[in-house]
């Protein structure tokens, strides 16, 4: 497996993961870590691959970015057999969905926002292939500030 995105953490308790979309990182999230993590939960938003401060994974597709999210899973998870819950929004949503979809076991509870269960799809049903990598490609990486952390001044982010 690639070497596990970049995340932001804090907290204890029930792990909330929450995946932000087309756009966002992890400081999308920043006012929700602190509010989860003060009810008594352990907040965590990740920076999807090719976002912030984590690697791109090639293919850029939604199979590799769930196999990405289970990894973090996983690694968070240690010897906890408790799911998670996994929020997702927009395109976060879509990588929610095929982390559910090949992992139940690792997701106690899924909260949805802003998604669709499909990216990219014609009025036929049939994908649009190139326009979805186009319009993914141009969101990716490039807009993204050399250090969101040190911008924002947060003690909780994990480079």
């Amino acid at each position: 497996m690639s070497q596990l995105p970049k995340f932001s953490i804090l907290g204890s308790g029930h792990t909330v993961l929450m995946l932000h979309g087309i756009g966002g990182g992890h400081l999308a999230f920043a006012p929700q870590l602190e509010t989860f993590a003060l009810a008594g939960y352990r907040a965590v938003a990740w920076d999807m691959p090719g976002y912030g401060y984590s690697a791109p994974i090639e293919p850029y597709t939604f199979k590799g970015l769930a196999e990405s999210c289970i990894h973090l899973i996983e690694s968070l998870q240690g010897t906890q057999s408790a799911g998670v819950t996994l929020l997702g929004h927009s395109m976060g949503g879509m990588v929610a969905q095929e982390v559910i979809a090949r992992r139940p076991d690792l997701i106690s509870r899924l909260v949805l926002s802003g998604t669709s269960p499909a990216f990219g799809r014609k009025p036929d049903g049939t994908v649009a292939q190139a326009w979805s990598a186009k319009f993914v490609s141009e969101r990716v990486a490039p807009w993204m500030l050399a250090n969101p952390c040190t911008m924002w001044q947060t003690p909780w982010c994990h480079k």
